[in-house]
């Protein structure tokens, strides 16, 4: 390993914006490499490392980007900012009664004026390597407060207050100024309020040296400039030296991200990110490299980067490329360009003031995001996929006093749907859950320690169930023999009123794909039927190695990511026992509610969680709310520890993120009401 990078084996994005490293003098100028751990050899000038399997999962707190390579921009142009100004202005008026004190917010904004542009990065393509993995490495989990896509960071807001929930996303966030995407919107039709956002931005801007841009595109679809043409020449150049597959990953993704405090909308950020990536695949080895620019030098140079894994004979791809026709699982188009800024705002604004209804509360704090995400996939098999993804986030933190006495909790929601899923009851709800799961608070006690019987409650008790036993059956850490299950298919490992799913078919959940990355269509798999364990998660390497067919699961952060084994909607099926013989059955135990942070052990299994919301359980009834304890087990034992399964199946709806080898990626996750015969709780009193 090289002198200071011992870091760069930690969560958190990677191979994407790190100054070059030492050793790297070699490589030509707009090339960089992110050299892991690992057997190398060099061939033409470029790191190449045998694919290895993931390293340890994780869904825990990202990590900032260097200084040099983030850009900051709390203010909207012009015109989006008087909007803004307009709405919230509109919506505090229709909000005031006379019974309330008037709100004292508006949207304060500084003024509009001329806009620097942001440093360009002198790595315009960059190749991306497998890494070594590692048994029993930790992974931590969080529950997601920022959209899954700026840089899958998985930070919860309570303990924050809230103050920084913009700040950190923009700081995160790709820079939105880079002239290959400014210009390219300009050309679009379907740019719409936010792509004229960001031309006017951009309008202050001078183009670097060297900055290529888009072909031209006059008939409509961002993707109608990339021809046949042009991909049996990428495709060529890719498969040069052989190679026994390559695929190409085109993306163009929009976002919106508004933020509320003291009843002010105060932050707001738009983007648009495009770009293609390049995969080869060549006996195990894999060789990859992105652009965010989509003019041909750009993509014929990506695609000579990803050639370099290869030495052989050139091959050749199969063309013409069929289309897929793709199920429908979620509305496609652009569902949240179409809808201005001003219903957004007034989404906050009444939120807001609703939960200020109560008087125990001091503080508000939202996040609002929404993004569409434009996919087109083309393999050296022929096969081609268009699809069109949404997704929207909302995130809500209230603080409440009592006697000098503060807590703070929350409630957050998103799915793959359009501005619509914020309906009159999820606006209901979404204020109830919020003030109930804070309040409880101040009458919660802190929780016994030592051995217990748990009930996990139905929903977002699927975390424990997504950590500490879905990424083991993820085929990745299979084929590297890191995981636990490597040797069990076949093999009871639960009762047999137990079955785990892994489904990316639920219309409009936020797991749900049309079909993965790599152009599988999404399927439903059965992880373990009836307790015994079926198959694992496949990508299309991970099949081919095991010599089984591809379940879907070949997922991306972005086209600057290659694709792995991911999870998309697991959850537990309804058993067989009623909820309240579950509870009734326990004589002295703990209720888990809801859950924050944790971490797990992939190799072994072991976790540890942090409980939110729970409760005692005493002589068969829930009781006495509790608070500050963590629960600490092995995953495979707690599985087999399973003793009852409720009837009442829940999927939590929750904004959930999970992140592994430095790519997040949106997952949904539930399960029924179920009891554990006994786990370690760790708490205050005993």
């Amino acid at each position: 390993m090289g002198p200071g990078l011992e870091d760069r084996d930690q969560p958190g994005p990677r191979g994407i914006l790190d100054p070059r490293l030492p050793g790297d003098g070699d490589l030509p100028d707009r090339l960089q490499l992110h050299r892991r751990p690992g057997p190398q050899e060099r061939r033409g000038g470029v790191d190449l490392l045998r694919h290895r399997s993931a390293q340890p999962a994780c869904l825990g707190r990202g990590r900032h980007l260097p200084s040099q390579f983030t850009h900051r921009e709390r203010t909207p142009p012009g015109d989006l900012h008087r909007r803004l100004q307009r709405a919230s202005d509109a919506s505090l008026q229709e909000q005031r009664r006379p019974e309330h004190r008037p709100l004292p917010g508006h949207v304060h904004l500084p003024r509009p004026g001329p806009q620097r542009c942001a440093p360009r990065r002198a790595q315009h393509i960059t190749a991306v390597r497998p890494a070594r993995s590692r048994t029993g490495g930790q992974k931590t989990l969080r529950e997601e407060e920022y959209p899954s896509n700026a840089r899958g960071i998985d930070t919860p807001l309570a303990g924050t207050g809230g103050s920084n929930m913009i700040d950190e996303l923009l700081t995160i966030s790709e820079d939105p100024f880079l002239l290959d995407r400014r210009n390219f919107l300009k050309l679009s039709t379907t740019a719409g309020v936010l792509g004229g956002t960001l031309g006017v931005l951009g309008t202050h801007c001078t183009r670097p040296a060297g900055t290529t841009t888009t072909p031209k595109n006059t008939t409509g679809h961002w993707t109608d400039a990339i021809s046949e043409a042009l991909l049996a020449r990428i495709f060529d150049k890719a498969m040069s030296s052989g190679g026994s597959y390559c695929d190409l990953f085109f993306q163009r993704r929009r976002m919106l991200a508004l933020g509320l405090e003291e009843s002010t909308v105060n932050s707001a950020y738009s983007n648009v990110d495009l770009g293609a990536g390049i995969r080869v695949v060549h006996s195990g080895q894999t060789g990859y490299a992105y652009t965010e620019s989509l003019d041909p030098e750009s993509l014929l140079a990506a695609a000579e980067m990803a050639a370099a894994v290869a030495a052989g004979s050139p091959a050749h791809a199969k063309t013409p490329h069929r289309a897929s026709k793709l199920p429908s699982y979620y509305p496609t188009g652009p569902v949240f360009s179409t809808v201005a800024p001003e219903p957004k705002v007034s989404l906050l604004m009444g939120l807001d003031a609703e939960i200020r209804r109560n008087p125990s509360v001091v503080k508000v704090a939202m996040s609002y995001y929404d993004e569409e995400s434009s996919i087109f996939h083309v393999d050296s098999l022929g096969r081609s996929f268009r699809d069109e993804q949404p997704m929207t986030m909302l995130r809500v933190m209230a603080t409440a006093e009592r006697n000098g006495r503060l807590e703070s909790n929350g409630y957050n929601c998103s799915a793959r749907a359009g501005f619509d899923f914020y309906s009159r009851e999820r606006r209901e709800r979404i204020v109830s859950e919020t003030l109930r799961r804070t309040l409880v608070l101040f009458d919660a006690v802190p929780g016994p320690a030592g051995e217990y019987p748990l009930v996990l409650a139905p929903g977002s008790s699927g975390i424990l169930l997504h950590e500490a036993i879905g990424h083991g059956m993820e085929a990745d850490f299979a084929k590297s023999k890191t995981s636990i299950y490597t040797d069990k298919i076949g093999q009871r490992i639960a009762p047999e009123f137990v079955t785990i799913v892994d489904d990316g078919t639920l219309p409009g959940l936020r797991g749900s794909i049309h079909a993965d990355d790599e152009g599988e269509k999404s399927q439903r798999t059965v992880l373990v039927e009836n307790g015994i364990f079926r198959t694992f998660l496949h990508d299309r390497i991970s099949a081919e190695h095991f010599s089984l067919s591809p379940t879907g699961n070949g997922r991306r952060e972005s086209f600057r990511h290659m694709p792995i084994p991911r999870m998309r909607n697991t959850y537990m099926l309804a058993g067989p026992h009623k909820p309240a013989d579950i509870i009734a059955s326990v004589k002295t135990g703990i209720y888990a509610e809801t859950f924050t942070n944790g971490q797990v052990a992939i190799g072994a299994g072991d976790f540890t969680f942090y409980i939110k919301n729970g409760y005692l359980i005493e002589d068969g009834k829930i009781s006495t709310p509790i608070k500050d304890i963590n629960i600490i087990g092995n995953g495979p034992r707690v599985l087999e520890n399973v003793t009852m399964v409720g009837t009442d199946f829940t999927m939590d709806e929750g904004a959930w993120t999970c992140g592994k080898r430095g790519q997040g990626v949106p997952v949904g996750l539930g399960m029924p009401t179920c009891a554990v015969s006994s786990i370690t709780i760790g708490g205050s009193r005993r």
